[in-house]
């Protein structure tokens, strides 16, 4: 039986293996749970944008929400017709109080911070009836998303928009 031990060569060949397996394992790792909690964020804001959905299906039928029409030219994606829009406002406060969501909905599970109820949402009504909203960056919803959240999507104008049609001529 050998008792003479590890040579020092092979203690370091042992220590700079497991130093490159550390140096490729932890900016993986952390990577990887970055992303796993921006997608949690990113799932946070749809379960609101489809609690607004719900809301205005409901409350356009009993017409709940009053539009006003918008001054413009509009224009839905392949086609060349254009739309007259109306614009209304409500507040994740109104889907709160419709018992569509709860409060705890409104913490962001990435950054653990309660959004604001009174967030403002535009919802908007086409002359087809088609409807869509959008939630601005100057909401106040936008100051509980993460700065991680917030780099991603820095070239976005809204923090939800599901609008399908574009502006051809504003205020005409």
């Amino acid at each position: 039986m050998n008792k003479r031990g590890f040579t020092l060569i092979e203690l370091l060949a042992v220590i700079v293996i497991i130093g490159l397996v550390l140096v490729i394992a932890i900016p993986t790792s952390f990577n990887a749970y970055k992303q796993t909690k921006l997608k949690a964020e990113e799932s946070f804001i749809s379960r609101l944008s489809e609690s607004i959905d719900s809301y205005v299906s409901l409350n356009t039928i009993d017409n709940n929400i009053s539009f006003g029409i918008i001054e413009g030219t509009f224009q839905k994606p392949e086609e060349s017709t254009t739309v007259t829009v109306s614009e209304g406002t409500i507040s994740f406060n109104d889907i709160f109080r419709a018992n569509i969501i709860d409060k705890s909905d409104f913490v962001n599970p990435n950054t653990k911070i309660k959004c604001d109820i009174n967030s403002a949402i535009k919802v908007y009504k086409d002359s087809d009836f088609s409807y869509c909203h959008k939630v601005t960056k100057e909401s106040t919803l936008y100051s509980c998303l993460s700065d991680d959240y917030k780099l991603k999507h820095i070239d976005d104008e809204y923090i939800i928009d599901t609008c399908v049609w574009t502006i051809l001529k504003e205020g005409e």
